[in-house]
């Protein structure tokens, strides 16, 4: 990411910090896509979801992989409104595993999200997830459980 457009994401990012209004929403309108979709990630760690679709009706890229390997949705944290938006969005976004073999089920059993699991099962999760570590193990057995 080049210097002019790290600068505007960093005035994007500061609008969170001051819980930006509808009136600073609109100027995300006029910000690149690839800048939308760079800070698609940090409104869903915020988990803040009115700067979220915000940037997604802006062209902001749902199935974009950063470079850890996740996609926007690995990044899930509470609000349950964005997670199921980006499944209606992106389907197949449920059983992609990250870099580290993870989908958002394992993430979600994982954070104790009761609520996010139960509705990822509903919504086509599968169960049986490949296990590469101890960890994974564990939160295999969690969701077996369910």
């Amino acid at each position: 990411m080049d210097k002019t457009l790290r600068q505007q994401a960093q005035e994007y990012k500061n609008l969170y910090a001051i819980r930006a209004k509808k009136l600073d929403l609109d100027k995300i309108q006029t910000v690149s896509t690839e800048l939308t979709t760079y800070l698609l990630f940090y409104a869903i760690i915020k988990d803040d979801f009115h700067p979220f679709k915000a940037l997604v009706k802006s062209g902001a890229k749902i199935d974009t992989v950063d470079e850890f390997g996740n996609l926007p949705v690995h990044y899930f944290n509470t609000n349950l409104r964005i997670l199921e938006y980006i499944v209606k969005k992106d389907k197949k976004c449920i059983n992609k595993p990250n870099s580290l073999g993870q989908t958002i089920l394992h993430i979600a059993a994982k954070e104790n999200n009761y609520k996010a699991v139960k509705y990822l099962l509903q919504s086509g999760a599968k169960k049986i997830l490949m296990i590469t570590t101890k960890i994974s193990q564990k939160i295999y057995h969690q969701i077996m459980m369910l």
